[in-house]
């Protein structure tokens, strides 16, 4: 049971983690979580993956063409 507990966490992190990295190199710094934040989304990832994958492919299959 807690090394389940240890992998959740440690996924949470991971996804902290790679967070970072997106909003480093697309320099978005108004994205970037709090300390309080990172703490809320290593508990809740999965919540927080979910919602970044539907807003990704969201985004990558509308017409955003400004013609």
């Amino acid at each position: 049971m807690l090394s389940a507990i240890i992998y959740y966490v440690i996924v949470g992190v991971a996804f902290n983690f790679f967070w970072d990295l997106i909003i480093s190199k697309t320099e978005t710094e108004q994205y970037r979580f709090t300390m309080v934040e990172r703490v809320i989304v290593t508990l809740i990832w999965p919540v927080a993956a979910g919602f970044f994958l539907f807003t990704l492919i969201k985004n990558l299959f509308s017409d955003n063409s400004q013609d």
